[in-house]
């Protein structure tokens, strides 16, 4: 007989993973188009904005397909063979680290681009940002290699890919997975982001506080609060859960505990689906951005280039190969001009 909890469970994750995977790989979509355009491109917090956006949308597509499958369908693909459970495993685990240590990163540039020593500020510029992307990248995806080692496929009631307790650091990497994951980051974005606001009240008193450059550098640091807050709210739970798996003493019992997990799961994954409606609630700038990026994508799509095969007589405009018959009032049109709609 199914466990009843376990069958509620994947009929939540059924219902509720695919629109989160669509708001997912939309929103983050939007913001690396938005991210990439001038006003914004230029400053170091959009930066990691936009390698954060890039994780988030492989976590969209990736992460969310693979729980769906699990969760929601108990047809996990990494269970399939001992190289699946190690690599699917692997990439999920990079996935999974890279972005809240994004956010550390923007946490941390805001509180020195905010901050009153020049020295500091300094290290708010976009050379800094793609150094410090690129090194926590790499370190992360050298640190989850030893996931190829730890990662074993467990034949008993069903066949599970997870680690094998055989040795201390095996026992001590879930723990670590969770500090990087669910611990760590939400006590290092709180404490700069603390940080930053005392800065921001005192910066006010700067010259140069009214320029365009410092008016999208204090947006992008709300922009950045609000991400904070959020991942801590939502991520919290998840992370009691998670951490509660591996203490000596059994809180809850086996089929209930996975239960909470799942569920737990399903606000977290929002951490990383979210960010567009964050930052469009939270920045003008964002919104003014977004605004303009979607006016300029209408006209591209409303534009005709008009090819020449007029006839004087009826009129008739051959366009990309189709006829149609204008109105009186068009006039000789040059070949290769473009019309535009709107």
């Amino acid at each position: 007989m199914a466990d009843p909890l376990a069958s509620l469970a994947a009929t939540i994750v059924r219902v509720l993973i695919p629109p989160t995977m669509v708001v997912g790989v939309v929103g983050n979509s939007l913001n690396i188009a938005v991210l990439t355009r001038a006003k914004l491109y230029h400053h170091a917090c959009s930066r990691y904005f936009l390698a954060q956006s890039i994780d988030n949308l492989l976590f969209s597509i990736v992460v969310l397909t693979f729980r769906l499958l699990a969760f929601g369908y108990s047809n996990d693909p990494s269970t399939i063979c001992l190289y699946c459970c190690k690599s699917i495993q692997y990439v999920i685990g990079v996935i999974i680290v890279v972005s809240p240590q994004l956010v550390i990163l923007a946490s941390v540039d805001r509180f020195c681009a905010s901050s009153f020593d020049a020295g500091k500020r300094k290290f708010s510029n976009v050379t800094v940002a793609r150094w410090a992307i690129t090194i926590v990248v790499i370190v992360f995806t050298i640190f989850y290699f030893s996931t190829f080692i730890l990662m074993d496929l467990q034949i008993g009631a069903t066949v599970t890919c997870s680690i094998r307790v055989t040795t201390l650091y095996s026992r001590v990497y879930p723990i670590m997975q969770a500090l990087l994951v669910g611990v760590i980051p939400p006590i290092l974005m709180s404490i700069f982001g603390f940080m930053t606001i005392y800065n921001t009240k005192q910066v006010r008193a700067f010259p140069d506080s009214t320029s365009s450059f410092r008016r999208t550098e204090g947006q992008l640091i709300r922009m950045l609060l609000l991400q904070v807050s959020s991942y801590f709210i939502l991520c919290a739970p998840f992370a009691t859960i998670y951490i509660m798996g591996f203490l000596p003493v059994q809180v809850f019992s086996l089929s209930t505990y996975y239960f909470i997990y799942k569920i737990t799961a399903l606000p977290y994954y929002l951490t990383y689906t979210t960010t567009f409606a964050l930052y469009i609630l939270s920045g003008s700038i964002y919104r003014n951005e977004t605004v303009r990026f979607m006016r300029k994508l209408f006209r591209l799509r409303c534009k005709i280039e008009v090819r020449p095969i007029f006839d004087d007589h009826t009129n008739q405009i051959s366009l990309h190969g189709t006829t149609r018959i204008m109105s009186r009032q068009i006039h000789t049109t040059a070949p290769g001009q473009i019309i535009e709609c709107g």
